[in-house]
């Protein structure tokens, strides 16, 4: 599922037991994308700071793909995998390439970019909590943008689990609630908290302790985590530069601070972890 705005409030991260899936918060999720298909058929191309932080993360995963010592030519799962451009991407380096969305809009937005690219794939509609596929069929499995929209995120990453292979990969993106945005602004964050949700729920957002525990509660040794994206700056909610700006000085930032800050203070979290 394609990441919403990662500048909202940060809500708590379910515990590792969660609750039951609730029918009317996916619901509420599938509703809101079938809605932004045209959105995120374009958002890779996009100006605006979101548009970039999704940009990078997409950048960053195929890095972590291309990394990886097992090369191409296994199968590939991308869950949530919204207008397809994962899915293409995994395509081109020689994998037998699948996703998934909850969105029927998303799954067509997917068919309709592997036609013309030219590419095969597998696109179905699915529930992340409920993935029709056998168990370990995928040497990479990716949700980017996924798991802080599910009712249960620990239903949801034993999926993802199951169906990957012994010495598969799987990357996972969340959003960090101790993202630098945030810890410079704390009086918008109190106000987009105490806002009604948007779309009709909430999202969770994810420490790198809560991600890191998470994983590896599913059964996977984490191989990485890393975090990106620093920005955009606001004082109260509201915005002090522009798009350009906020990207140009989050760039500056992310050369010059230390890594291991940068992954602290990033906006989004992506998790590479390997499956015994």
């Amino acid at each position: 599922m394609p990441e919403g705005s990662l500048s909202g409030p940060p809500p708590r991260a379910d515990s590792v037991s969660g609750p039951p899936p609730r029918a009317g918060h996916a619901r509420a999720v599938e509703q809101d994308y079938d809605r932004r298909t045209a959105e995120w058929r374009e958002i890779y191309a996009g100006a605006t700071f979101h548009d970039h932080l999704i940009r990078r993360r997409l950048e960053l995963t195929l890095d972590l793909v291309d990394g990886a010592p097992s090369g191409a030519g296994g199968a590939s799962l991308d869950v949530g995998c919204g207008a397809g451009q994962l899915v293409v991407e995994m395509a081109r380096r020689g994998y037998r390439a699948a996703g998934c969305d909850i969105s029927a809009g998303m799954v067509a937005e997917t068919r309709g970019l592997l036609a013309r690219e030219g590419l095969p794939g597998r696109v179905e509609q699915a529930d992340v909590e409920r993935l029709a596929y056998p168990d370990g069929e995928f040497a990479w499995v990716t949700a980017l943008g996924v798991i802080e929209y599910l009712a249960s995120p620990p239903r949801g990453l034993h999926e993802l689990v199951r169906v990957l292979a012994r010495g598969g990969h799987l990357v996972v993106t969340a959003p960090n609630p101790m993202r630098l945005a945030y810890l410079a602004d704390p009086i918008g964050v109190v106000r987009g908290r105490l806002a009604p949700p948007a779309h009709g729920y909430r999202r969770h957002y994810w420490t790198r302790g809560q991600l890191r525990r998470a994983v590896g509660a599913a059964g996977l040794e984490v191989l990485a985590l890393q975090g990106h994206g620093l920005g955009p700056f606001t004082i109260a909610g509201y915005r002090l530069m522009g798009d350009t700006r906020s990207i140009a000085l989050g760039e500056r930032l992310e050369r010059h601070l230390p890594a291991s800050l940068v992954n602290l203070l990033g906006s989004n979290l992506i998790a590479l972890a390997r499956k015994p």
